[in-house]
């Protein structure tokens, strides 16, 4: 007996998020979404290449795993595909921003190295430890000097400046954003 060519099959979700056309929730229902293509690819993968913050949010609904190709994170690699969108998701879903990729990199260390200015700000704000370090013992501070970025650079300036006030060291001089020494972000 052959298998009746059913769009609920779980080849098709990958094939359908592929093609950029948007899941149902009744797709979903009782399918195995954790099938992967002949890469190791999940179809969450392939709705955050193609920024299609709608399949993302279905698919997280429904539990798909968040390891969206072989040694690569959802949340890393939304910030390879610079979607904002669903790094806000998954942080705002429970992820820890300081989750690390397997050289012991976090989130914010891949967004200050991307060149993300929003996604860093988002990061810190829902508090991405400034201090972790890498396998090379690199910390955010390391990324942050060898970001071309100005943004970045003065921003991160900024909440050291801060986080050295709030641990009672006293401020030379105000920060280069806003020039106030008492400001707060």
């Amino acid at each position: 007996m052959t298998m009746p060519n059913s769009r609920y099959l779980p080849y098709r979700i990958i094939e359908t998020v592929k093609e950029k056309s948007l899941l149902e929730h009744r797709m979903l229902i009782g399918v195995q979404i954790n099938h992967r293509d002949t890469q190791g690819r999940n179809a969450l993968y392939w709705a955050i290449k193609h920024h299609n913050i709608h399949n993302v949010k279905l698919l997280t609904e429904h539990g798909i795993s968040l390891k969206v190709a072989p040694d690569q994170h959802a949340i890393f690699h939304a910030i390879e595909e610079d979607h904002y969108e669903t790094i806000v998701l998954l942080i705002q879903s429970g992820l820890s921003p300081n989750i690390t990729d397997m050289k012991g990199r976090t989130a914010l260390m891949h967004a200050i190295e991307k060149e993300q200015f929003k996604t860093v700000c988002f990061l810190v704000r829902h508090g991405a430890d400034l201090f972790m370090m890498d396998e090379n013992y690199d910390m955010a501070e390391d990324y942050v000097n060898r970001c071309a970025c100005k943004m970045i650079k003065d921003y991160m300036k900024h909440v050291y400046l801060l986080n050295q006030e709030a641990e009672g060291e006293s401020i030379s001089s105000p920060c280069d954003i806003c020039k106030d020494p008492a400001c707060q972000i």
